[in-house]
């Protein structure tokens, strides 16, 4: 078996480094997060996220520290099929503001290859000195890990692609510690401001999600719709994909509010008989429309019994022909998916431009802005859980983007999911 050293500018690093018999020297390295938010750092053999890099030939190369197992070693290059066992990565946070520190003994493994045969097998030689001349620190992050729920320092889990980095070139031996900080993320308006491969969230540049303020879709903040009491009342129809569509038209006999839950009863009288039906929906942060004893009103639910989109769920109420309400629970998509359901408006999708994403049990889920237009004003666009005001006719409208998302995993998820509701602002309430 012959040792060779793996390339000719390994050759030329250390023909350069004359007689290479400089002792080690041992440097502290610090960690100092600068960002409004924590960072995660790959840290299972206490490495900090930090790697140190030379530079070669014009390029800056790592400076590998330690093998991960026997078989990076060359005495183990000729021996056979040998593959390093799944090692477990543990990440670190550091927390806003806060800084960490480790040593950095001044020596690295030479990389090396040994001849097998007639092939060249990389691997990892003995411990080299690090010469004196300019090095380059390396640090890269996560800011978003789903395993950090727990509010630990330091857990199991798995940084994967997209980390954003920073570096420092430094002389060694080095003069007291070498602090490297995290870098803040440029600035953005849309994707094609940031660097190829990064993503403008919120108006930052990054590969990698970023923590956000978008509000988990559940409890108060939904939209839900109860499939009606139905006592004769409603025309039952089916459409396509396997929808099922409700239409009547009646007068309010009663409605009920609580916990933002509206339970609201119609009532037509014909040929002597009442026919009835009861239904209701609950609107995010428990937002209501008025409705008043013995007016007209006409409906619309649209449900999706079973299949891929089962429980998806739309209502629309309309008095006078004039819209007072659109909520769809957006599972799958919209469920109102036919645009005179809700004219005057239109609801799209930003189809590019990502403003927020964390990693799921379903890969990627990233969000993105809806769009409410109607004929006459402004179009206008929100980011998910925010709303805003339209008006038409002289009438106002609030518009709620509940949220917007879709996941990378086709199939693992009821995706995209699209919940948004459109109802008249309490001052044009009757």
């Amino acid at each position: 078996m012959k040792r060779l050293l793996a390339a000719g500018a390994l050759l030329a690093a250390f023909a350069s480094c004359a007689s290479c018999d400089e002792p080690p020297s041992s440097v502290t390295f610090a960690v100092t997060n600068r960002l409004d938010w924590p960072i995660f750092v790959q840290d299972e053999r206490g490495q900090l996220g930090l790697t140190v890099q030379r530079h070669l030939e014009g390029e800056w190369v790592d400076a590998v520290e330690a093998s991960v197992c026997d078989c990076e070693e060359c005495s183990e290059a000729c021996g056979g099929y040998c593959v390093c066992p799944k090692v477990l990565t543990m990440a670190r946070r550091i927390a806003p503001g806060q800084s960490a520190g480790r040593a950095w003994d001044g020596e690295y493994r030479a990389p090396e290859a040994v001849a097998c045969g007639d092939k060249l097998v990389p691997c990892l030689g003995g411990r080299v000195s690090a010469q004196p001349g300019t090095y380059r620190l390396k640090l890269c992050w996560a800011t978003n890990l789903e395993s950090a729920s727990g509010g630990e320092e330091r857990f199991p889990a798995e940084l994967g692609p997209g980390l954003a980095c920073a570096y420092r070139k430094f002389e060694h031996p080095a003069a007291g510690v070498v602090e490297i900080e995290t870098s803040p993320p440029a600035g953005c308006r849309v994707a094609a401001d940031c660097a190829p491969g990064e993503m403008c969230l919120g108006g930052r540049c990054s590969a990698g999600c970023l923590p956000h303020e978008i509000p988990a879709l559940g409890g108060e903040w939904n939209v839900e719709i109860g499939v009606p009491d139905d006592a004769g009342l409603f025309e039952v129809t089916h459409g396509a994909d396997g929808a099922v569509v409700y239409t009547a038209s009646g007068e309010v006999s009663s409605v009920r509010y609580s916990a933002g839950t509206t339970n609201l009863t119609l009532v037509r009288r014909e040929g002597g008989l009442d026919y009835r039906a009861t239904l209701y929906f609950t609107l995010p942060a428990r937002r209501t429309v008025a409705f008043v004893g013995g007016e007209q009103l006409s409906v619309r639910v649209v449900e999706y019994p079973e299949g891929e989109r089962q429980l998806a769920r739309a209502l629309v109420i309309r008095r006078s022909g004039a819209l007072a309400l659109v909520a769809d629970n957006g599972l799958g998509g919209a469920a109102l998916d036919e645009p005179e359901a809700i004219a005057p408006f239109t609801v799209e999708t930003e189809p590019v431009e990502i403003v927020a994403c964390e990693q799921g049990d379903c890969g990627l889920r990233t969000h993105r802005r809806r769009i409410f237009a109607a004929e006459g004003s402004e179009p206008l666009v929100l980011e998910p859980g925010t709303s805003g005001e339209l008006r038409v006719g002289g009438v106002t409208y609030e518009a709620i983007a509940v949220a917007s998302y879709s996941d990378e995993v086709e199939g693992c998820s009821r995706s995209p999911v699209l919940p948004y509701a459109i109802l008249l602002a309490p001052q044009d309430a009757p």
